[in-house]
């Protein structure tokens, strides 16, 4: 659905709050696959600017995806944790100097970026 109607998939995960839902049952990897799903459509249809996507970002999600590395938490939560903020990096478009395809890295890969600092 996500591919084929993003527009009105997209509305419906907003207004049902999927994605903090999806953030609690990390530890479960369907759950995994389907932030990474949102995460790459989103990233897609923002750099074509055809939507906002201003109430994902406020989510946080990775400052969230980060306190769930915490070593309280169940390896589970942890490994796909660290799956899915792996996998904001390398959705994202590699900024090549010089090349004329260069695009800038994704609002998550930016906040990833931040967090390190």
């Amino acid at each position: 659905l996500l591919s084929r109607r993003p527009g009105e998939t997209f509305d419906v995960i907003k207004s049902k709050g999927l994605v903090p839902q999806l953030l609690l049952h990390i530890s479960t990897y369907s759950a995994l696959e389907l932030l990474l799903k949102v995460v790459s459509e989103v990233e897609e249809a923002a750099s074509l600017q055809e939507a906002d996507f201003g109430w994902l970002y406020d989510i946080d999600l990775v400052s969230v995806l980060l306190g769930k590395l915490d070593k309280s938490l169940d390896s589970e939560v942890q490994a796909n944790a660290s799956v899915a903020l792996v996998g904001f990096v390398s959705q994202s478009p590699m900024q090549w100097e010089g090349s004329a395809i260069a695009s800038m890295p994704s609002r998550f890969v930016n906040d990833l970026m931040k967090a390190e600092s």
